[in-house]
């Protein structure tokens, strides 16, 4: 008979990252009539798996820690043979394992009372006992010919039972071959895929580096060309900042100098206009003086005339008048000459000032045309000095950029240099507890391989004695059997082959248990239910299957908890049941891939068996 490991998957395995306070602590193990009590100090919360040849309940207690508790707990009372315990996992995320070994195969009923978990134990009913009465009537000759019949069937069950012992102990020979080369397979299979993971981890995290180091370098030549990009363009833009103030500037200077030109050619204009017309002006007036003189002139003459011709004419007459006249138009001839001259002078004197006021105007007017172009060269020089200094602030400031740059740039290159030597030092430290995790690994399946193969070897043997000893009683009850049936001349009995056929329970029944095995790729889904039930499958718009069972409900909160399998390698990812609508459950199988799959139902338990899937 081949032997293989059997995992019963019960609850997902749940991530352990948040922080906690205390721990659930397990002070008593022990064996009362026919369960075993685990006492806690709160209530527990646990997964369970079995676990075959030998049979063994594995409990794990998360969050839980053993005090006060024994490693190993002899039992040997015909049913369980002993009681493991042991701890693992961080110190924050500990798990408690409790593993009970059984004499055999046999079913189990956890439920927690308050914060103490209590494992049920079917009880074992006695084997009746059948007892031959021989009728004292019989004669003596019918005795002895009975007893010699008795005699040769105990002589032909003898030899029967001696050649099954021999078949036996030839089967066990194999069985325990068998299991020592299942073990060694085991062994050699999970040192492989120790190996295989660690070859595989460490090629990941080679890739990973190989990765990062790309990245880094991808990242410091990006960043380094970005930085020389910014730079240039902030090269660029300085560069072109200060050429156009420099030019804006030089074309102001230009516009003011040609305004400042222009106003000064206006003044200029204005003031030769204004000279050329006060000269006109002036010679104008020095014409009119000079009119008014000859006119005054002229009027004297004509006055000298008409005197002298007034003298000549009355000179007879009137030579005292004429004289007194003479001398009185000699007089007035003098004021009028003296007159006209101080007009002529006076307006001389005019002509003089106005021209010289004149002068000076066109002096002043030459100055402020000097001082104009002065301060037109001085704006102008200002103007320059004022376009330098911004070109000499505009290089300042491209300088500091440069400076600032090339500092950012240093900085970028210095934190992405960090970030990528502690990168590196993660990946160190990554494959060292990749390596360390696959040091452990593979010393905990070597381990368990050797453990495994151990047990074998135990179970073998134990198995050899079981199996003869029950030949053994079952040959002496056979043989007693025959024996009663040959003095009561009953005739054989014959007994029916197959089982009744599956009767449904008319009352409610409880779901008390589900479970997942990996078998070769294939994945079977257990439900253990209390009775019989009726049952239907469907399959969702995604292909997934769900197994309605009618008239039933989850009888433990625990068994509400999703199974987590995409770790396997089957075609079933997920395992969740729920309460459905009335008194039904749901048990959701979420597929990795649509497969074909069977529903069968034996007694109280279904079994969804889905094929592997495809490569």
């Amino acid at each position: 008979m081949r032997r293989s490991w059997v995992l019963w998957v019960l609850v997902p395995a749940l991530a352990i990252g948040q922080d906690r306070v205390s721990l659930n602590t397990i002070s008593r193990v022990e064996v009362k009539g026919g369960q075993v009590e685990i006492a806690c100090s709160k209530k527990p919360s646990f997964t369970t798996f079995t676990l075959s040849e030998p049979s063994r309940l594995v409990i794990d207690i998360s969050e839980a820690v053993f005090a006060g508790v024994p490693a190993e707990l002899k039992v040997g009372n015909g049913t369980i043979t002993a009681i493991k315990t042991a701890a693992y996992g961080s110190e924050s995320a500990s798990i408690a394992r409790v593993v009970i070994g059984f004499e055999k195969e046999l079913e189990t009923n956890l439920a927690t009372t308050g914060t103490t978990l209590v494992v049920k134990l079917p009880s074992a009913a006695a084997a009746p006992v059948l007892v031959a009465k021989v009728d004292p009537t019989v004669a003596d000759a019918e005795r002895a010919k009975q007893a010699a019949e008795a005699r040769a069937q105990s002589e032909q069950v003898a030899q029967q039972a001696k050649d099954d012992a021999a078949r036996k102990a030839a089967d066990a020979a194999r069985e325990k071959a068998e299991a020592e080369r299942l073990a060694s397979e085991a062994k050699l299979s999970a040192e492989r895929q120790a190996k295989d993971e660690a070859a595989r981890k460490a090629a990941e995290a080679r890739a990973d580096a190989e990765r990062q180091a790309k990245d880094k370098a991808a990242a410091e030549k990006l960043a380094k060309d970005e930085a020389a990009r910014k730079l240039a363009l902030e090269k660029a833009e300085a560069d072109r900042l200060a050429k156009a103030e420099a030019a804006r500037q030089a074309a102001q200077a230009k516009a003011e100098a040609e305004r400042q030109a222009k106003e000064k050619a206006e003044a200029d204009r204005l003031a030769k206009a204004e000279a050329a017309r006060q000269a006109a002006e002036a010679q104008a007036r020095a014409e009119a003086v000079a009119r008014q003189k000859a006119e005054a002139e002229l009027a004297a003459a004509q006055l000298r005339a008409d005197a002298d011709r007034k003298a000549a004419a009355e000179a007879k007459k009137k030579a005292a008048e004429a004289r007194a006249d003479a001398e009185r138009a000699a007089k007035e001839r003098l004021e009028a000459e003296q007159q006209a001259q101080q007009e002529a002078r006076r307006q001389a004197a005019e002509a003089r000032a106005l021209a010289k006021q004149q002068a000076a105007e066109a002096e002043r007017a030459a100055r402020e045309r000097a001082e104009a172009e002065r301060q037109a060269k001085v704006e102008a020089k200002k103007a320059a000095a004022e376009a330098k200094a911004a070109a000499e602030r505009a290089a300042v400031e491209k300088v500091e950029a440069d400076k600032q740059a090339k500092l950012d740039a240093k900085r970028r290159a210095a934190e992405a240099k960090a970030a990528a030597e502690q990168e590196a030092k993660d990946r160190v430290a990554a494959e060292a507890a990749a390596r360390a995790e696959a040091a452990k690994q593979a010393a905990e399946a070597k381990r368990q391989a050797a453990e495994a193969k151990a047990l074998a070897r135990v179970e073998a043997r134990k198995k050899v004695a079981d199996d003869e000893q029950a030949r053994r009683e079952q040959s002496a009850r056979e043989a007693e059997a025959e024996r009663a049936r040959v003095v009561s001349g009953a005739p054989k009995e014959v007994r029916p082959v197959g089982s009744p056929p599956l009767a449904v329970a008319a009352g409610p029944v409880t779901m008390d248990f589900i479970g997942f095995k990996p078998d070769k790729g294939v994945g079977k889904v257990t439900i253990r239910v209390s009775g019989p039930v009726r049952y239907g499958v469907k399959e969702d718009v995604d292909r997934n299957v769900v197994l309605v069972l009618e008239n039933t409900r989850i009888s433990l909160g625990n068994n509400e908890r999703f199974l987590d399998t995409s770790f396997f390698d089957t075609a079933v990812a997920l395992v969740r049941p729920e309460p459905g609508s009335g008194n039904q459950v749901n048990v959701l199988v979420v597929l990795k891939q649509a497969v074909p799959y069977r529903v069968s139902q034996q007694g109280n338990e279904l079994t969804l068996e889905f094929d592997q899937p495809r490569p």
